[in-house]
């Protein structure tokens, strides 16, 4: 049978989706939470569109911040408990949604507010659970709302990838706090490939395609991020992940 992207693509997804479910339900090591945790604030200056619509790529980051948080509070919920979860929800709460909460209740977005207190005041892991359910429905709703264009997407995916890039050490291992921010924001970002992957335009899917399995290399490789010890992940790596999207770019 010969490999097409999309079949390419395809087994790559497989074999994520196993590693993602052990990641977000059963992460294996101990460790000692604590706190407080650094918060990584969006970096409007890494948002470069071409194309794309610059508002709307500003609140597709700040949903995946949100998402990548929420990949946070579930792992270390089933590591820990509740309260290990707690640190991870107050940025989304307090910060990343505020700052777009007009303009997607404008584009017809769901209110992720309430959704966001809901997360937070729960007492265990069976709350939590039930209520990041809610959330990622509203999530969908709102990206729906948000229709994004492909060279939206595009530039959303390469915005958050410089994100990560500008978070890590390029002279050693990177401590645990931003490690742990960039592990997240880099499977959210996978994620996103999925959806993108059907897009009408081949030399999107093909390119799409490229970056998914050296992601799928490069998140396959890294340790999980419930320790307290340093992780080396050159920003170099995950930059040359997504040179197959810069170059379809400027022509979507």
């Amino acid at each position: 049978m010969p490999h097409t992207p999309a079949l390419t693509l395809a087994r790559h997804t497989a074999r994520r989706l196993a590693l993602a479910g052990g990641l977000a339900l059963a992460a294996t090591a101990s460790f000692a939470f604590t706190l407080p945790m650094t918060p990584s604030p969006i970096r409007a200056d890494l948002v470069h569109t071409e194309a794309a619509n610059a508002d709307k790529v500003g609140q597709l980051v700040a949903l995946a911040a949100i998402q990548s948080d929420l990949q946070l509070a579930l792992l270390f919920v089933q590591e820990s408990g509740a309260p290990a979860a707690a640190p991870f929800l107050v940025r989304p709460a307090t910060e990343t949604w505020p700052a777009i909460k007009d303009g997607i209740l404008a584009a017809g977005g769901a209110d992720l507010g309430p959704l966001l207190a809901a997360i937070q005041a729960g007492s265990d892991s069976a709350a939590i659970h039930e209520s990041y359910v809610e959330l990622s429905l509203g999530m969908a709703k709102t990206r729906t709302a948000l229709a994004p264009s492909t060279a939206d997407s595009v530039a959303a995916i390469l915005a958050q990838t410089r994100q990560v890039a500008a978070g890590l050490n390029p002279a050693g291992p990177t401590e645990a706090e931003a490690f742990r921010q960039a592990w997240a924001m880099l499977i959210t970002t996978r994620n996103q490939l999925d959806l993108l992957s059907r897009d009408p335009d081949p030399a999107v899917v093909a390119a799409v395609g490229k970056v998914a399995m050296a992601m799928d290399d490069m998140i396959l490789s890294l340790p999980y991020p419930v320790s307290g010890d340093p992780v080396a992940l050159d920003p170099a790596q995950v930059l040359d992940a997504v040179k197959p999207l810069e170059t379809v770019a400027g022509g979507v």
